[in-house]
């Protein structure tokens, strides 16, 4: 039986996708809420796949930064509420379709920067097709959980 393992950076608009099968990182994808749903109800028959959400409730709340004016706050304000709302739905229909669903915090450290650095990105996923900070954020998601679980293992 092969494993999956499924990284979801979540956005309102469109998530950033990341696929493993069996350790290997198998598609870059952004999907919209509906694609998602869609693809929730196709994973529900795949025994042992795991979906790694990024925690976005983890997140700190939006406090004013210097010349930001208070508009522009809200609108980031209302932004992060969105994509909190997007995640916490995601969850809920992962978990009804039976799919294993792991928050994980914001990533750091390199995982961060992978998300950023497509080079770096490239080279520690042996990716060479097109990637956007996104996409490339839900894989490493997804491979922070796998090496996770290989280091847990041994």
């Amino acid at each position: 039986m092969s494993s999956w393992v499924i990284g979801i950076d979540p956005d309102a608009v469109k998530s950033g996708i990341g696929i493993f099968k069996d350790g290997e990182l198998v598609e870059l994808k952004m999907w919209s809420f509906a694609e998602l749903l869609f693809q929730m109800e196709s994973l529900e028959s795949r025994q042992g796949t795991v979906v790694v959400l990024e925690d976005v409730e983890a997140i700190r709340p939006t406090f004013k930064r210097g010349k930001t004016n208070q508009a522009a706050m809200q609108k980031i304000s209302q932004n992060v509420g969105q994509v909190k709302q997007t995640a916490r739905l995601i969850k809920e229909m992962a978990e009804y379709h039976g799919v294993k669903v792991v928050m994980q915090r914001p990533l750091t450290g390199w995982f961060k920067k992978a998300k950023e650095d497509a080079a770096l990105f490239n080279k520690l996923t042996g990716w060479t097709g097109r990637s956007n900070a996104d996409n490339r954020d839900g894989a490493m998601l997804a491979l922070h959980y796998i090496r996770g679980q290989k280091q847990r293992a041994s």
